[in-house]
């Protein structure tokens, strides 16, 4: 059996920047793009999108948000929007984007802890704290694996039970199509753990280019 049961957000802060978490027991809602995606949580008033995920769902969150007509802000600790998109030739349409529907760019800047009425923030360069008014936080930092039914099985049946994508580790979804591929060729190997990785390899002569 091959569990492909995917992630989830999480709502409490943990990502690059913040590696213990956040402080969140008093001051702004704090949703995800798991639960406004769902229709589980009905944002009214300003928001705030916090992306320390870097690739492309806290531009995408701000964006829909902006449409929906709510005043949105997007910060990130990098020094661009959607920092990781750079790979993908993406990042300047993405931030072009942005400021056409009049999202609110914060870059260089970590959330530190949510206050009464909003938020502090911290200078990735000087450290230097600030105070940010917001009645929604929404959280873009990081995924955790869906792993529940894994565990379960593995406990009955460990010889037969894999996990791939991310109920394995939260990645983009070229890390979900390899790990896919990846299992579908060395299913039926005598022990997966230890199986080395098949890399093709292309044999160049000096002779081929004279």
């Amino acid at each position: 059996m091959v569990c492909a049961t995917g992630s989830t957000w999480r709502a409490h802060g943990l990502g690059p920047s913040t590696p213990h978490g956040l402080r969140l027991a008093d001051g702004p809602r704090v949703v995800t793009p798991d639960s406004v995606l769902a229709g589980d949580a009905e944002i009214i008033g300003d928001v705030l999108v916090y992306d320390d995920d870097h690739y492309f769902m806290g531009g995408a969150m701000a964006e829909r948000l902006a449409l929906d007509g709510l005043r949105v802000s997007y910060m990130t600790p990098a020094s661009i929007v959607s920092s990781w998109t750079v790979m993908t030739n993406e990042q300047h349409r993405i931030h072009a984007r942005l400021v056409d529907v009049g999202v609110n760019i914060i870059l260089n800047t970590a959330l530190q802890a949510c206050t009464s009425s909003g938020v502090t923030t911290r200078c990735v360069f000087t450290g230097r704290h600030t105070t940010m008014h917001c009645e929604n936080l929404m959280l873009v930092t990081a995924r955790q694996a869906v792993d529940s039914l894994y565990n379960s099985l593995q406990d009955a049946d460990s010889n037969h039970v894999y996990r791939i994508g991310d109920c394995e580790a939260p990645g983009a979804i070229a890390h979900a199509v390899y790990s896919g591929h990846k299992l579908a060729r060395e299913l039926g190997e005598h022990d997966l753990e230890v199986l080395s990785p098949q890399r093709e390899r292309v044999l160049v002569r000096i002779e081929d280019f004279k």
